[in-house]
């Protein structure tokens, strides 16, 4: 028989092998309650001044006059109401 055609003994390996170590692997960092809050809260204020600014002076393009009492009023609802939807999306993601 050829050489290249022989079997081959198999190989009995004196020293056994640990198993594997599974290493727990690192998890995403959550964001608390209060840093939420904040960031949600910092996201409405950005969002008020904008949406201030354009109640005020641009809406007037349209023909809605608001003056400065009523742009705040209907900004500052919208202002509420897009802090607790940030604030509410966030923790969803977060949980």
């Amino acid at each position: 028989m050829p050489m290249c055609m022989r079997p081959v003994k198999p190989v009995k390996l004196k020293q056994k092998y640990p198993r594997p170590v599974y290493l727990p692997q690192p998890q995403p960092a959550k964001q608390t309650k209060p840093m939420s809050a904040l960031e949600a809260t910092i996201n409405a204020t950005v969002g008020f001044l904008v949406s201030w600014s354009f109640t005020f002076w641009g809406l007037p393009i349209f023909g809605i006059e608001p003056d400065a009492i009523q742009a705040t009023w209907i900004t500052a609802s919208y202002f509420f109401i897009s802090a607790l939807r940030t604030y509410a999306i966030r923790r969803a993601f977060n949980f």
